[in-house]
């Protein structure tokens, strides 16, 4: 279900930055700390370096998951994770249109960076807002996210203004 969006005002000469840090309910990166942390206690235990590195992996995980930063401005969407990566931008001359719709984890197949069945690349960290951008050529993207109002409107202001 789309919601209605408007256009965030940008003066001719103004420089116009929308950015969020969209995170999933806590328990996700939790669950996956305290996982590696058990693994890694057992690895050392039972000096197994494969479960070392497999705790290791847990923990990268777990701040994988911790969260993404959406970015836009003039030259389009940016995404990236926690740490700066991994980054992915939408140029601003690839995008046709942005809106804000309802996201159901479940219609993406659950969280994560995950293809719904109506062909969507959706990062998916939680239920509720998402800022969806379709691309002029290429599947549409949907990122879970507060605000994602304002992050379209800001889109749509930046696409008019072309």
């Amino acid at each position: 279900m789309t919601r209605p969006v408007r256009p965030v005002r940008v003066p001719a000469d103004g420089v116009a930055v929308w950015t969020q840090l969209a995170r999933p309910r806590p328990w996700l990166p939790a669950v996956l700390l305290v996982g590696a942390a058990a693994s890694l206690g057992g690895g050392l235990l039972a000096d197994s370096p494969t479960q070392v590195w497999g705790s290791a992996a847990l923990a990268v995980a777990a701040v994988a998951v911790g969260g993404v930063r959406v970015t836009v401005d003039a030259r389009g969407l940016t995404r990236s994770g926690l740490l700066g990566v991994p980054r992915y931008r939408v140029p601003l001359g690839r995008i046709a249109a942005a809106d804000v719709v309802e996201v159901a984890p479940l219609a993406f197949g659950g969280w994560g960076l995950r293809l719904s069945r109506r062909g969507e690349v959706g990062v998916i960290l939680r239920a509720g807002p998402g800022l969806r951008v379709d691309r002029i050529a290429g599947r549409p993207l949907v990122i879970t996210v507060d605000d994602a109002a304002t992050g379209a409107g800001l889109l749509r202001a930046l696409l008019a203004q072309r």
